[in-house]
């Protein structure tokens, strides 16, 4: 997605709230909000944060959380993508331990 030199200086970020309790001396999530996400550095394609969700395992003690959006390779004015443009998932796991 970047060139050599742009790909080593991005940076992907991801940010969200979680809480959680314990249930039988064990953390479990109660949820995760807040998901979104953006890009830092150098970089030949542009991310457009759209859309976050979260998924908990059965027993809840580990989520992914999930940004969805888009990249465009070309410019992006007034928010409107100029160029090409395709849909993007970013993906990040967490998990709770005593």
């Amino acid at each position: 997605m970047n060139g050599p030199v742009m790909g080593v200086l991005n940076m992907r970020n991801m940010s969200f709230d979680y809480s959680y309790k314990f249930v039988n001396g064990k953390p479990v999530f109660v949820d995760v909000t807040n998901i979104i996400s953006w890009q830092t550095g150098y970089h030949d394609v542009k991310w457009t944060h759209k859309k976050g969700s979260k998924t908990f395992n059965k027993t809840k003690d580990t989520t992914n959380v999930v940004a969805k959006g888009i990249y465009t390779l070309g410019i992006v004015i007034g928010g409107q993508s100029i160029g090409y443009t395709w849909n993007g998932e970013w993906n990040r796991n967490l998990t709770l331990t005593n």
